[in-house]
């Protein structure tokens, strides 16, 4: 029978990042030998490590949510696949500014934020000119528009 005798990180491990989760297999007939090792970070399917007696798996922990994972291990001898061995790890990854995707997004909202201020500037000076059109034409300059139009005697 086929099992995975240890991996790491160990069980509780904060993690971060880019790691390696690593580890041993064995096979209890030594006639027989381990043909693949597999590991599923949950949620998740099984995927294949690198290696078999001595593995390791490379895990980019920025694409998994900030949060509790659980990791399983089994390996295969050809027929039968071992009981997995399990562990929890938590992951916790600082918001990345090199993050093309996230620059695209900040300059977009930015580019959209000057388009919302310059039609907000529109309007309302667009509505204080209209509120000049409408208010009613006082007798003061009623009358100095009457005199600028009145002709001039010689």
């Amino acid at each position: 029978m086929s099992g995975v005798s240890r991996f790491t990180p160990e069980d509780g491990s904060k993690l971060n990042g880019v790691t390696f989760i690593t580890g041993t297999a064995f096979h209890t007939n030594t006639s027989r030998i381990v043909t693949r090792v597999q590991i599923r970070i949950e949620p998740g399917d099984w995927t294949t490590a690198d290696g078999t007696n001595s593995w390791k798996y490379k895990l980019d922990t920025t694409k998994l949510e900030d949060g509790s994972h659980s990791i399983e291990v089994n390996a295969f001898d050809g027929e039968r696949y071992s009981v997995p061995m399990g562990i929890n790890i938590t992951t916790s990854n600082p918001i990345s500014t090199d993050n093309n995707g996230l620059m695209a997004l900040l300059a977009a909202s930015g580019i959209a934020g000057i388009i919302a201020c310059a039609v907000g500037i529109y309007l309302i000076s667009k509505k204080k000119t209209q509120k000049r059109h409408d208010q009613p034409i006082s007798n003061a300059i009623k009358t100095e528009r009457a005199q600028q139009k009145a002709p001039v005697a010689i």
